[in-house]
């Protein structure tokens, strides 16, 4: 985009939206309000964008938040005057207002669109009128002239060969269908409109029409056929598509898992469904999902929870049918109150097995918990056959509850706990918070052992849906071999456990345990609690690394570098044990006391004289996700009298592949207090060139591994050439990590890089070090 206003610019990000319509409405509503804020509120570009963020409110069944967007489009669409889009808006009024109930006005609506579009000639308005005035129709009942408003807009659609109206036209003829009990029929339209979307790659459809499909299928009872498509329904409906879609999805998929036994199953995806429809007006949707809990719970015999779930049914049925009629309402009600009754007595009988079930079960997730597991164990023990015993949790799942919230970590611990469910059924156990167990009962040797577990960690591999992103999770685990590993479950577990922490230290997915294994987690404790000594004890120093002008040699700038010097052990490195504080917590005040300690040198400097123009500091992710980070970072600045573009945090890779969108917003909160952001080892991680575009840095650190064999390698240099390139392309200064020798250095400048850092220049120095080495530069 040239400047922020450019109207082609503007154009091109509001035909992105339009296109992402039906598929990912939260993305269409992103993208619309961009270009809102561009426009300044106002013009074509601003009516637009209103329109489709409202749309995209609309599909996502928040109909009081459309309608006050799509009023305020409107007015400006009114104003302009465009006719075709305040068609258009008064079209997603009209479905607001239907939503909302409040079909008289959503009537008048479409009539008068339907004429306008007529006398205009826009055949597109006309038919959005026709296929919403049958939806509509067929809500209150009409069924007959619902059924002469979709037939009359599939045939023009045909005859103008408009296939996407055309298709729109055919899944309100078969809503028709399904609302008289014509099940089949429905199915008959819906497969045939999924198949005319598919061969004419009208994508945006899809999921409308495989959801009617869901519906009929459902209705006819056909679960087994619902369950054999799973895998081409899954596909389609995906985390993006609109909200009407994903709930479809868990409810339909949710009663067919319910109808086969599959109760655990089902009651997860009923729950999903639960899930996403709050905040929306779905709630025939919501109240189907209940009944549908309930009778799941009467087959676990959980008749507290199955009476719950009957009452909270009944109470949006009956809003809902009162607005239909009241004798509807009154007889489903009747029904209603017959089946708690009924319930009410069952309860009474199954007392005691609700108190067992509450006893060996996980109250979140619903598997089995660790006193279930202790009994497990005991009983595999006692036979005969050999089992294994995984051990897995997140890694990192402390930071998701700390930044996002606990009421998301418990989603996740739900969806994950689903997983595993359906992967391994009841051998699945919440040890307690995210750590899981799977127990293998069956397995012929050791490396049936591995590939089951293996197995069993690639579910956990594919990303989380949860409200407003994904999430792409790493698990962690220790594999253990009974009795070989232990012969009671304490042993197994503490040796399964240990062998979980060196696959989260060496980043290897699944560790078999080994007797060094103990060891290993035993001197990881020491170093643990020698940390958390070592800050109040001042056993932490900085040294710093001059960056350097690799034409002239003269420092440009240093690094500070923080080591320990551990008694007993001498000096110890960041590489040993940086990532044990992030584990622990100690980060955030050794983080602290390094910015501090960096930027009161700095001053030191400035107030001797010394030229230090520039200060880097490393900053961890946990850091960068402190919410108190940034008064951290200015109150330093305030006190040390840092100039603005003085103080450069360094940060890796990391933070972007965990969380684009958050890690740019902190990074740009950053910014705005003067200082720089540079990404430091850059190539070394899992980060894509578009990632780099997108985050708000100022400099890239080009890591060691690009720089050692360049001078004697030819495609070392081109990739270092390259990354060069691509730096001044971005408009970022680079500066090359591990300049060793002079060849490094030439090497460099051939290539058109200006700045580096390593031993050829001076390795990591004490301030007094640096002072004679500044001081014999002649500076």
């Amino acid at each position: 985009m040239s400047t922020p206003h450019d109207a082609g610019s503007l154009t091109a990000l509001l035909d992105e939206a339009e296109a992402l319509r039906g598929l990912v409405p939260q993305r269409t509503y992103r993208l619309a309000q961009e270009v809102l804020r561009l426009s300044g509120q106002g013009g074509p570009a601003a009516a637009r964008a209103l329109f489709l963020m409202g749309i995209a409110l609309y599909e996502e069944k928040r109909p009081v938040e459309a309608l006050e967007v799509l009023e305020r489009a409107a007015e400006c669409a009114a104003a302009l005057p465009d006719t075709v889009l305040e068609t258009r808006v008064h079209n997603g009024m009209a479905l607001a207002h239907t939503d909302l109930g409040d079909f008289g006005r959503a009537v008048g609506l479409h009539l008068s669109n339907l004429e306008r579009s007529r006398r205009d000639g826009n055949l597109s308005g006309q038919l959005r009128s026709l296929i919403n005035l049958s939806t509509l129709h067929t809500h209150t009942a009409e069924r007959e002239t619902a059924t002469r408003y979709a037939r009359a807009a599939a045939e023009l659609a045909g005859r103008a060969g408009l296939p996407e109206f055309e298709v729109q036209a055919k899944h309100a003829l078969g809503f028709v269908r399904a609302r008289t009990g014509q099940h089949e029929a429905a199915l008959a339209v819906f497969e045939d409109a999924l198949a005319q979307v598919r061969a004419q790659d009208l994508r945006p459809f899809e999921a409308m029409m495989v959801g009617g499909v869901f519906g009929a299928l459902s209705a006819l009872g056909r679960h087994a056929e619902i369950l054999a498509r799973e895998v081409e329904f899954r596909t389609v409906v995906t985390p993006d598509s609109p909200v009407l879609a994903r709930v479809n999805l868990h409810l339909h998929l949710g009663t067919a898992h319910a109808a086969v036994g599959q109760t655990g199953t089902a009651e997860a995806l009923l729950q999903g469904a639960l899930r996403l429809t709050q905040g929306t007006e779905l709630r025939r949707e919501a109240a189907e999902a209940h009944a549908a809990l309930a009778q799941v719970r009467r087959r676990q015999q959980r008749w507290p929870e199955a009476l719950a779930a009957l009452e909270q049914a009944r109470a949006l049925d009956r809003s809902l049918l009162e607005a239909a009629g009241e004798q509807l309402a009154a007889l489903l009600s009747a029904q209603l109150a017959a089946e708690v009754e009924r319930v009410r007595a069952e309860e009474l009988q199954a007392a005691q097995a609700e108190l067992t079930y509450r006893a060996t079960h996980d109250p979140l997730t619903g598997l089995g918990n660790r006193a279930s597991l202790e009994a497990r164990l005991e009983t595999l023990l006692r036979g005969a056959r050999p089992f294994g015993l995984l051990f897995t949790d997140v890694d990192d799942f402390k930071h998701i509850n700390d930044t996002l919230g606990h009421d998301i970590g418990d989603d996740l611990l739900c969806q994950m706990a689903e997983r595993l469910r359906r992967t391994v059924g009841e051998d699945a156990i919440r040890f307690g918070g995210d750590e899981f167990i799977v127990v293998f009962p069956a397995v012929r040797d050791a490396n049936d052992l591995l590939a089951q577990a293996q197995a069993v960690l690639a579910v956990l591999s594919p990303a989380f849906e949860v409200p407003g992103r994904h999430l792409e999770l790493r698990a962690s685990g220790g594999l253990v071999w009974a009795p070989a590993d232990g012969t009671d479950p304490s042993t197994l577990l503490r040796r399964a456990d240990a062998a979980m922490y060196v696959a989260k230290r060496t980043r290897a997915p699944l560790v078999a345990y080994r007797e060094s294994i103990e060891a290993a987690v035993v001197a990881r404790l020491d170093l643990d609690q020698a940390l958390r000594r070592a800050l109040d004890q001042d056993e932490f120093f900085l040294v710093y690394q001059p960056i350097c002008d690799l034409a002239s040699g003269r420092p440009t700038g240093v690094e500070a570098l923080v080591r320990w010097q551990r008694p007993g052990h001498g000096v110890v490195g960041p590489a040993d044990f940086i990532g044990v504080a992030e584990d622990n917590g100690l980060i955030l005040p050794l983080g602290a006391w390094v910015l501090r300690g960096a930027c009161r040198q700095f001053r030191r400097w400035q107030h001797a004289g010394v030229p230090v123009r520039s200060l880097a500091v490393n900053v961890s992710p946990l850091q960068l996700a402190d919410p108190e980070f940034p008064g951290l970072v200015q109150g330093a600045q305030q006190e040390f009298g840092l100039e603005a573009g003085a103080l450069t945090l360094e940060v890796t890779e990391r933070v972007a592949v965990e969380d684009l969108y958050d890690a740019g917003r902190r990074l740009s909160s950053l910014r705005a207090l003067g200082v720089r952001v540079a990404l430091d080892d850059f190539g070394t991680g899992q980060s894509s060139l578009s990632v780099l575009r997108r985050l708000p840095i100022d400099i890239l650190k080009l890591d060691q591994t690009f720089v050692r064999d360049a001078p004697d390698d030819e495609s070392a240099r081109a990739v270092l050439g390259a990354l060069l390139a691509l730096s001044a392309g971005l408009g970022l200064s680079a500066v090359a990590e591990g300049v060793e020798t002079e060849a490094h250095c030439q090497t460099l400048l051939a290539l058109g890089s200006q700045t580096g850092q390593g031993y050829t220049f001076a390795p990591p120095l004490t301030p007094e070090e640096l002072l004679g080495w500044w001081t014999g530069q002649g500076l």
